[in-house]
């Protein structure tokens, strides 16, 4: 018998994790923010622990195609597995990771920097020289910043303007939750997890972990 999964449904949170040991954590916040009343998708089972970071470091969906990155290799394919076409291949920019607004597609480069591109990967622009892992949606980028001893969590425009701190202990993990909800879900130090509004405000604390002692 096997489960199965109805991708035709709308998530807020898309949870999974790549650890020995997080099923314990990734559970915990799954009811948390169920409780909280959003829609959670919870992958433990089809992600095996240590075997995902080589395969697939990116995936999502664009209308009715399915975008992903393979290793050094960035590919679109039909929902149904066909018609897969090699985008772009890491040469210039050295992908590390890339993500879309629904529009465009966003990518940090290994060596530094934030950039642009139209959906075939033809048109390139860098939006910052911030190195940092990032996520995006239909109006900020949101990245974390290594100030030496912690990250700062910002955000800014689409086309790199208007700056704005968010948080000054942000840990990892920068998360926008869906359908229109305007929050951001993100880990502080000592491993704890918040919820606030796209600036910063009303933020709280859904999950309290004490890994700094």
């Amino acid at each position: 018998m096997t489960n199965e999964v109805n991708y035709s449904e709308k998530y807020d949170v898309f949870l999974s994790y790549r650890r020995d040991g997080g099923e314990a954590m990734a559970t915990l916040l799954h009811d948390r923010l169920v409780a909280k009343g959003y829609k959670v998708f919870l992958d433990i089972e089809s992600l095996n622990s240590g075997s995902f970071n080589k395969k697939l470091l990116s995936v999502f969906s664009v209308g009715n195609q399915i975008y992903f990155k393979r290793e050094d290799e960035f590919f679109r394919m039909n929902f149904d597995g066909s018609n897969i076409v090699s985008l772009y291949k890491n040469n210039e920019y050295k992908i590390s990771y890339i993500n879309t607004d629904g529009k465009k597609l966003f990518f940090s480069a290994k060596e530094g920097g934030i950039y642009s591109a139209d959906l075939s990967m033809q048109k390139i622009s860098q939006v910052s020289n911030v190195n940092a892992r990032f996520t995006v949606n239909e109006d900020y980028i949101f990245y974390g910043v290594n100030n030496t001893y912690d990250y700062t969590l910002f955000r800014m425009n689409k086309d790199g303007t208007n700056v704005t701190e968010i948080s000054n202990k942000y840990g990892d993990n920068i998360n926008v939750l869906g359908n229109n909800s305007e929050k951001l879900l993100w880990i502080e130090e000592g491993g704890s997890w918040f919820l606030a509004d796209y600036d910063g405000s009303n933020k709280e604390q859904i999950v309290r972990m004490n890994l700094t002692n």
